[in-house]
């Protein structure tokens, strides 16, 4: 894997980093078109969602500690309190 950063501090990328897959003599593998070599997204999907709505009002709270949870939710744009399911 190759790290890549855009370094122009005018790009709206600037400073994101991406992993770049590279072949062992350090080229990059062409781009194929067709199918994907992953599966399509599945019942963990929405855990997932969920999980990075509490990880983003965790630091948006972290940020704004005065404001109160119900305060933060609707600043994020409305998220609602997720109940565990025990599993």
């Amino acid at each position: 894997m190759l790290v890549v950063s855009c370094e122009n501090n005018r790009c709206k990328f600037y400073e994101e980093r991406w992993l770049v897959q590279v072949n062992p003599d350090g080229t990059v593998p062409e781009h194929r078109k067709g199918p994907k070599t992953f599966d399509l997204p599945g019942r963990h999907t929405e855990l997932a969602r969920r999980a990075r709505e509490e990880l983003e009002l965790i630091d948006y709270m972290t940020r704004h500690p005065t404001m109160l949870e119900e305060e933060a939710r609707q600043a994020l744009g409305g998220y609602k309190r997720h109940r565990s399911t025990g599993r």
